[in-house]
């Protein structure tokens, strides 16, 4: 990195074995550390050259197209997350089968300064830091408003009882009632009943975009570790000797999420 940073990222995540596509209120714990490297002999800074396999912002690589379905567009259950603290500690897995699968996450990234110049495992999204700082936020009051329609749209076209405009106005005075963050919340919870996708608008801003990993009590079948050339006394090595769920994006695998 060129510039010392503050990261700002928001992690979403969902449990697998749900009838429905939603999120799920088990617990996710998410540690965020940072690495340094001594020479315990002299106390000095130990140099370690990062992993040729790591995608940095010279060789970006090529990304991984986005799902179909988005962690990010499952409706929440409780709103945005706080205090994200990238080692992942989903709960015991629930649902049948022998999967070793334990939840989905999607993780959005930018820094205060500077830019991200190295990541694994691979994004969806890649943005330098000049994209990042001509985006603007999203907007989220034109996309209350059509979802606000469409749901003012759906309980009035369900008037079999001749009530539908009584129950509408409930619902509106509800609605006026919410604050802001809390209406967004209200605007999903008709499309998860219905089933019907909900597309949130997207923040550009953001520069790593993880759309969805999946978090795992084993080692998928198929998917190593890379990286095996590697000193042991590599932070990139020493930084998996820990009981945290390994991180696969459907590739590639490792027990946390290394950003830059």
């Amino acid at each position: 990195m060129k510039k010392e940073f503050s990261p700002l990222f928001a992690a979403f995540g969902v449990m697998t074995g749900s009838v429905l596509a939603n999120w799920d209120a088990a617990p996710l714990d998410v540690h965020e550390w940072g690495v340094n490297t001594f020479d315990w002999n002299t106390g000095k800074p130990l140099v370690q050259e990062l992993p040729e396999y790591l995608y940095t912002d010279k060789k970006p690589g090529e990304l991984f197209p986005s799902p179909q379905e988005r962690v990010r567009d499952l409706p929440p259950d409780s709103g945005v997350r706080t205090k994200p603290i990238l080692y992942f500690y989903p709960g015991k897995p629930h649902g049948r089968g022998t999967s070793s699968a334990l939840a989905k996450v999607g993780i959005e990234m930018r820094f205060s300064e500077g830019y991200a110049n190295a990541w694994w495992p691979q994004v969806n999204q890649y943005r330098t830091e000049e994209e990042s700082q001509k985006a603007k936020a999203p907007d989220w009051e034109s996309w209350k408003k059509a979802a606000f329609e469409e749901r003012k749209k759906s309980f009035l076209n369900n008037d079999k009882d001749g009530k539908a405009a009584e129950r509408w106005e409930k619902e509106l005075a509800v609605y006026q009632e919410l604050s802001p963050d809390d209406q967004i919340q209200r605007l999903t919870q008709g499309r998860a009943w219905q089933r019907a996708p909900i597309e949130f608008p997207e923040d550009q801003r953001m520069q790593l975009v993880w759309e969805e990993l999946t978090l795992h009590s084993e080692a998928p079948a198929g998917q190593v570790l890379p990286g095996a050339d590697l000193p042991e006394d590599h932070w990139a090595k020493i930084a998996r000797k820990v009981d945290a769920a390994y991180v696969s994006n459907g590739k590639e695998l490792e027990r946390y999420v290394f950003y830059e």
